[in-house]
Parts: structure tokens; C-alpha cells; sequence
């Protein structure tokens, strides 16, 4: 499965475990950021110390694949940079370099480039 995907995953179970207990944020990859190390120091929320201790660990757990998911597109991007094929996707409206990079990757154009 895909880092991006278990990235996403891993956030929606960040929230609904939260949420079990009352705890709401916004939507939104910065909002886990910014919003859960507050709850877990909050000691008036009364959540569990085990839970504290799940939630703080998927939150770092979500830190490494967001670190791999931004690897994986300068990977992709700098594969678009010497690829005459991706860099002419990047030419169609709407097609930058990471869907460039990507679809070709995916495809298997990577090599045969």
C-alpha cells in the first residue's frame, strides 16, 4: 500500500480515536500537526495514558510516512527533470511534474526511458 494512503489512514484513525472521547479538530494534514500534540498535554481532556501513548505513537508513525511520501516526490521529480517522455506529459493542461513523473512510474516508463 502506498505511503500517501497509509498516511491517510493512519490520520482517520487518529481522529475517530479522539472523537471516541469528544475530541474534534479540523480536517486537514496540519491540523493533526498542530492540534493533537495539544490534546495529549491537555490533562483535563481525561483520555487514558494508553491512549496517549497509541495516539502519540500513530502521530509519529504518520510523521515517517509523510517524510517518505515528500522522499518519493523529489525522487519523482527530479526522475521528470531528465526524462524527455515526462516532460513532455508535464505540456498537457492540468499535467504537472509529479503526475507527469508518476503516471510513468506507475506505467512502468520509468525504465524504458
Amino acid at each position: 500500500m502506498p505511503s500517501s494512503r497509509r498516511a491517510r489512514r493512519v490520520r482517520a484513525q487518529i481522529r475517530g480515536l479522539l472523537g471516541e472521547f469528544g475530541l474534534v479538530f479540523p480536517k486537514g494534514i496540519w491540523n493533526i500537526a498542530q492540534c493533537v500534540p495539544e490534546l495529549l498535554e491537555n490533562a483535563s481532556n481525561e483520555l487514558p495514558l494508553v491512549l496517549r501513548q497509541l495516539i502519540d505513537r500513530l502521530t509519529r508513525h504518520l510523521k515517517e510516512l509523510d517524510q517518505q511520501v515528500r522522499e518519493f516526490e523529489l525522487e519523482i521529480v527530479a526522475w521528470h527533470r531528465g526524462s524527455e517522455l515526462s516532460r513532455k506529459l508535464e505540456k498537457i493542461s492540468g499535467i504537472g511534474p509529479l503526475a507527469a513523473g508518476a503516471e510513468l512510474f506507475v506505467d512502468g516508463g520509468m525504465g524504458q526511458v
